[in-house]
């Protein structure tokens, strides 16, 4: 999928369902939350370079942000939405950090 985020045609259909179900993880939804973080912060160090400024817009940050306040009746689900979305935050806001975990991941072939 991050190979995906370099072509055009790919690109915008990634990120509009990262987005969308972003925006909808409400209640039973949280595993949509929860996956699309992940993915974000997958792309994010293993995507094209268009991920970062794509995400990077200020809507798109509020999102992320919109998450620090989730609250399930699961103490774990909410706890866990909220570490994954200051992960995210993290490569987000700071581009050195976002660089350095590019780096590693291109050094040490993680994925």
């Amino acid at each position: 999928l991050s190979d995906a985020s370099c072509y055009s045609h790919c690109f915008p259909v990634i990120m509009n369902v990262i987005w969308d179900r972003l925006q909808r993880c409400k209640a039973y939804r949280w595993r949509h939350g929860h996956k699309g973080l992940a993915l974000l912060e997958h792309l994010l160090r293993f995507g094209s370079d268009r991920v970062y400024f794509h995400a990077s817009h200020p809507s798109n940050v509020a999102i992320v942000e919109s998450l620090f306040a989730y609250t399930n009746k699961e103490s774990h689900v909410a706890e866990t939405m909220v570490k994954n979305a200051l992960k995210v935050q993290i490569l987000l806001k700071n581009v050195f950090n976002l660089r350095r975990a590019r780096q590693y991941a291109s050094v040490h072939d993680v994925m």
